[in-house]
């Protein structure tokens, strides 16, 4: 199983999650702004 961080970084260093997959808040405007801070941030 791939464990995901505080910063949305899973086990394997160059794939991130957001989303239902992370077991946070689902909304949508939040994983947009998940996603977009990753972009921002790698």
């Amino acid at each position: 199983m791939t464990k995901v961080n505080d910063d949305n970084q899973s086990s394997m260093p160059s794939i991130y999650a957001v989303g239902d997959i992370t077991n946070r808040v689902q909304l949508t405007p939040v994983v947009i702004r998940e996603g977009q801070a990753i972009a921002d941030t790698t």
